[in-house]
């Protein structure tokens, strides 16, 4: 009698030399679906078991399966028992794509038809084998294919092996558990955004270059990182370090969170010095692009421009040649123009929606690693470790509800689409924060600062550097300090009147119940607008 496998997989890989393998001694393997075809196209023998693919199977057919897997037994040198004639499934090879709440909200399945998806009985077949792994051996990774060969041919097969690849088993089914309870419960009314147990089935997707030291070792996991190109190729991961990987993802998601909240025009409440209630409107977004420079999850330069050469230029202004490695981003294709002006900088790694052929030619040439991201999306959740568990919290992604505007004198159009872009741009920056803005151009900021004092104290020094950098360059174009934005509040100090006397024209911070009223003043007698948002965005 033969000996029998199941082969059902969704990640095909290596999967056609593990077949040919078993074939070869003399094993018969049951199969259906995808990996059915591919053993077709093979030539290599097996039986269709219809039970592992069609949902309308009787109940009946599919326990006689799991039966026979949970009961299988035999010597330790793989030898059948002479009256055992069908509970020899010995080897199961099974992999599961992750169910999927994007497809979901593509309209691909109903909510019911997500709580029992096909792939259901699958992962109670791999259950059942785990109850006899001692019996069944267990693969899901392709990586252990080749291993179990050499194994299985010499009658090698250990049980701390079987137990290793037991454990790998079970982690995959709880991926897919936890993928299957988020795919159930997103968008349901009934179901808490806080659930008793944390469920995020992560993938692990390669090794990372190196981790933030020479000494640690990185590995990126994900959910879907199908859409990102590096160098035109897939993306392995093995190019970039994790402090890189860590900007990168601050860039894009700096770039994903301006398009978001700004693309379409949107209007806020405002109450006036005087106590009138109106509405400001916003500039959407159409037309502009959008770039920022990032080292160490500190902001080098960031802009909003017409475009994207104009806008790395605003942005490379600051403070890019104190960095090295820095990491760049677009909201727009970059072209050959733009190239040209990003190879004057310390650029390492840049990410954008795509690149043309001449730019593309003129980063390769000066190594800079070009990342390709074109998905558009805001992350829900932050985390953050602790010992012994995380922190979970919803995101910022609220920039403000209404403003008060304290002062006489209110912001002008161009100012208040400024200020949104601003608001913007601190939103990832480590608190305590402030920033200076010309138009829609940072000239200088303070970040990670242990005090709002120190914050407005740092960020007059920051600007006394950038102004002596612009004269040292001979740029025709001094820029002004115009806009001063602050993650919390702005306290009315030396530091602060010196950046009115340089051209601060409009100030915002978080609201105040019982607001600074000799800085209002202040304001007033030099024509300053003081705008109160509802809203502080500290970030640690």
């Amino acid at each position: 009698m033969q000996k029998r496998a199941i082969l059902y997989t969704d990640n095909n890989e290596n999967i056609t030399a593990l077949a040919a393998f078993l074939s070869d001694s003399g094993w018969t393997i049951l199969t259906a679906g995808k990996t059915a075809r591919i053993l077709d196209d093979s030539r290599i023998r097996y039986i269709y078991e219809s039970v592992l693919e069609d949902s309308s199977v009787a109940s009946a057919e599919r326990s006689a399966l799991t039966d026979q897997v949970i009961n299988t037994a035999f010597n330790r040198d793989l030898s059948i028992s002479d009256d055992d004639v069908l509970n020899n499934i010995y080897l199961i090879c099974i992999n599961m794509a992750l169910p999927s709440a994007a497809e979901n909200r593509r309209g691909q399945h109903s909510r019911s038809a997500s709580a029992y998806p096909e792939s259901f009985f699958i992962s109670s077949l791999l259950r059942s084998a785990f109850t006899n792994y001692r019996n069944v051996l267990i693969l899901t990774d392709p990586a252990d294919y080749r291993e179990a060969e050499i194994l299985i041919k010499t009658e090698n097969v250990t049980e701390e092996f079987r137990l290793y690849l037991a454990g790998k088993a079970m982690n995959m089914i709880s991926a897919y558990d936890s993928a299957l309870c988020n795919c159930i419960s997103e968008g349901s009314a009934e179901q808490p955004v806080f659930k008793n147990y944390l469920s995020l089935p992560y993938r692990k997707f390669s090794q990372l270059l190196g981790g933030s030291n020479p000494h640690q070792t990185a590995y990126l996991y994900g959910t879907d990182l199908s859409g990102i190109k590096v160098n035109g190729r897939e993306f392995s991961g093995n190019e970039i370090s994790a402090d890189t990987m860590s900007d990168m993802s601050i860039v894009w998601d700096e770039i994903s969170m301006l398009y978001t909240f700004l693309k379409n025009q949107f209007s806020i409440r405002t109450i006036n010095s005087d106590g009138y209630e109106f509405t400001t409107q916003f500039t959407p977004l159409t037309g502009t692009v959008f770039t920022v420079a990032i080292k160490n999850k500190f902001i080098l330069g960031t802009s909003l421009a017409l475009s994207a050469t104009e806008s790395f230029v605003n942005t490379f202004a600051y403070d890019s040649r104190h960095a090295d490695s820095i990491v760049a981003g677009c909201s727009s294709v970059i072209d050959e123009s733009a190239a040209r002006e990003i190879i004057k900088h310390s650029v390492a790694q840049l990410i954008a929606p795509g690149y043309t052929d001449s730019a593309q030619q003129i980063l390769r040439e000066h190594n800079i690693i070009t990342v390709s991201a074109s998905k558009i999306e805001c992350q829900q959740f932050d985390f953050k470790f602790i010992n012994g568990g995380l922190i979970m919290q919803t995101k910022d992604l609220t920039l403000f509800e209404k403003w008060n505007i304290r002062t006489k004198v209110r912001p002008s159009q161009n100012q208040t689409d400024a200020i949104a872009f601003g608001i913007l741009s601190i939103m990832n920056v480590k608190s305590n924060c402030a920033i200076l803005l010309n138009g829609t151009s940072l000239i200088a900021i303070a970040q990670g600062e242990l005090s709002c004092e120190k914050a407005a104290g740092n960020l007059l020094r920051e600007f006394e550097d950038y102004r002596k950098r612009q004269a040292e360059n001979s740029v025709a174009e001094n820029k002004t300090a115009e806009i001063l934005i602050s993650d919390s509040y702005i306290p009315f100090t030396e530091d602060v009147r010196k950046l009115i006397d340089c051209g601060v024209s409009v100030i915002v911070q978080s609201d105040s119940d019982s607001p600074d009223m000799e800085f209002i003043k202040y304001c007033d007698e030099h024509g300053v607008s003081m705008v109160f948002t509802d809203k502080t965005h500290i970030n640690f």
